[in-house]
């Protein structure tokens, strides 16, 4: 595998590096698979030169090209690093010949005298190319025709496989002599294909477009990689981690990667095909710093390297301006909140602290970080924290900060009773009392027991319309909460005081049948008797010495008027609670004779 340098000072493939969620274009990185090589490679005219990339007037790289071969490209690059005494980078195509060593074709100059200094190159040179001149010899094409070239050496073209329809791109130095010169017969080179006719054909195994060209060797990739990380305020925070992540494209590419800080491997991340590696990694120092990844492929020849460099600061520890919404009342569970304020970092923490809190009374879950201005969390204040301002303080891996004013606890509210008493299936007008009742308060019950038209009187008092469904369960001492705030935000307080009857059933009265002006002791029997029950008869029929003996049993005396009716399926009514607040339920099984 030949590694090919290529220069890190423009953005020509998409290298980026992530600064709060914008873009900001820091680098150049050009990539190299390898393909099928012509029957003449490697050149050992070019061995340890590298290779061309080429460019088209907008600075965009090209790998192919279709309905002009007059002017395919207008500007190549080399991988490499020019010789210090160079001056000159001339562009060549060479006519490939079997049997005739590389060094010796014919070659056509189809740049000449085009300067690799970036000061030199033609007025209209994009500035991304221009860029790269510096390090890498940049040449200017607008001569290089392969129309031309084709019919200058129509008579010479070798039709052999492997060499039909190739040109050999060259771009030589201009190689005067002395310590470390190039030299007039070392180049970098990269071999295309061409087709002058109006249908797609293959050349040496690569597809090139009808009336077209297309790189053959090395194969110029789609292969680039971008490099993306973390960092506030356009810096990187010392000891706060980053994640440095490479993206390579097409995905089906295997190989590595290889992530650098100023030069030194840090890792090398291997996973065939994946298209992302990744890489965690902590400042350790500040100042300016040069982090760059270079992937290589499993197979093929090449690499492309992307670079970007940063700043490294000692972070600014955090600052709180606002939390929404406050107060928060004891009681309350989970309430999404939103801080704002300056410097928040990836793994913040949030608590409160003062002399009304105890470790416990306040605490902060689910924190995130939205961007360096906003966290969100959950918060949760325990029943018996103290009410009264909070001091809320953020820290992260560049310090804390607090804020005394932007929270405060308030008391949750209580509830001391409900009344009248509830029924099952009954649905009817309930006031309930208590303390710190707040405007908009919520109002729950037990299962299958709701609440409608809640309207908070007063702080002590609250009317709301009850409604208890038929599978809601009997009993007493069952809870009524009340909750400040939405969901709950201000604090809620929940109290057993709610007793829920099911109306009692009458099935018979012993003995059931009675004369007029009778007085006798009877035992009614049903289901649901209340101790304090009463019961009640047909006209001219009452019960007294009534006694509840259990749920399914009642004793009373009952006294029948002389004036009375005879009549069957009399009814028979028990009423439980005050009035009929507990239920009342009905038999019709006295008969009077």
């Amino acid at each position: 595998m030949r590694t090919l340098r290529w220069a890190r000072s423009a953005a020509l493939t998409g290298i980026a590096l992530v600064v709060l969620g914008v873009p900001l274009v820091v680098g150049v990185g050009v990539s190299f698979a390898g393909g099928s090589a012509p029957p003449f490679e490697p050149d050992p005219g070019a061995t340890g030169y590298g290779s061309l990339a080429f460019y088209d007037s907008a600075g965009n790289q090209v790998t192919s090209g279709t309905g002009d071969l007059s002017s395919p490209f207008a500007y190549v690059v080399a991988s490499t690093a020019a010789d210090t005494n160079a001056k000159i980078a001339t562009v060549y195509f060479a006519n490939p010949q079997k049997g005739v060593a590389t060094g010796l074709w014919v070659t056509t100059n189809e740049a000449a005298s085009q300067f690799s200094p970036a000061s030199d190159l033609p007025s209209g040179t994009p500035a991304d190319v221009k860029a790269l001149a510096p390090t890498d010899p940049v040449a200017a094409t607008s001569a290089a025709n392969i129309t031309s070239w084709l019919a200058a050496n129509a008579s010479g073209l070798d039709t052999n496989p492997g060499y039909a329809m190739t040109i050999q791109v060259r771009l030589q130095d201009s190689g005067g002599g002395g310590a470390g010169n190039l030299g007039s017969l070392t180049y970098w080179r990269t071999d295309i294909g061409y087709n002058t006719s109006s249908s797609p054909t293959t050349v040496d195994g690569t597809t090139v477009p009808a009336n077209g060209w297309a790189v053959l060797y090395p194969i110029l990739a789609d292969n680039y990689t971008t490099l993306t990380t973390s960092a506030t305020g356009g810096n990187l925070i010392l000891n706060s981690p980053i994640t440095l992540t490479a993206s390579v494209a097409p995905t089906t590419v295997s190989g590595s990667v290889q992530f650098f800080d100023n030069g030194t491997l840090l890792n090398t991340s291997t996973t065939p095909g994946s298209g992302t590696y990744t890489y965690t990694y902590t400042p350790t120092a500040t100042g300016t710093q040069d982090y760059s990844a270079t992937f290589l492929p499993t197979s093929g020849s090449g690499s492309s390297a992307t670079g970007v460099t940063v700043q490294v600061i000692t972070g600014q520890p955090p600052t709180i301006t606002e939390i929404s919404p406050t107060p928060l009342g004891q009681g309350a569970s989970s309430i999404p909140i939103s801080i704002t304020g300056t410097g928040f970092l990836a793994g913040a923490t949030v608590s409160v602290a003062g002399s009304n809190f105890s470790s416990s009374g306040v605490s902060f879950s689910s924190v995130s970080v939205v961007d360096s201005t906003t966290l969100t969390a959950k918060a949760t204040v325990s029943s018996y924290t103290k009410v009264g301002p909070a001091t809320v303080t953020v820290a992260d891996s560049a310090g804390s900060g607090s804020c005394t004013t932007c929270l405060s606890i308030v008391a949750a509210p209580s509830v001391k009773s409900i009344w009248p008493p509830s029924l099952i299936g009954a649905s009817k007008s309930v006031t309930i009392t208590g303390a710190s009742f707040a405007s908009g308060a919520i109002l729950t019950g037990p299962n299958r027991v709701t609440f409608s038209k809640v309207k908070v009187v007063s702080s002590t008092k609250i009317t709301a319309v009850e409604k208890v469904a038929s599978g809601a369960k009997a009993g007493k001492h069952q809870p009524i909460t009340v909750a400040n705030g939405v969901l709950g935000g201000d604090g809620r307080g929940s109290s057993n005081v709610l007793t829920i009857f099911a109306a009692p059933t009458v099935k018979s009265i012993v003995p059931s049948s009675l004369k007029p002006g009778a007085s006798k002791a009877v035992t009614i029997t049903g289901t649901g008797f209340e101790s304090g029950a009463t019961v009640t008869g047909p006209t001219r029929v009452k019960f007294s010495r009534v006694k509840v003996v259990s749920s399914t049993k009642i004793t009373a005396t009952v006294k029948v008027a002389s004036n009375a009716k005879a009549a069957k399926h009399l009814s028979v009514t028990v009423i439980n609670g005050i009035g009929d607040g507990g239920g009342r339920g009905t038999g019709k099984v006295l008969t009077i004779t």
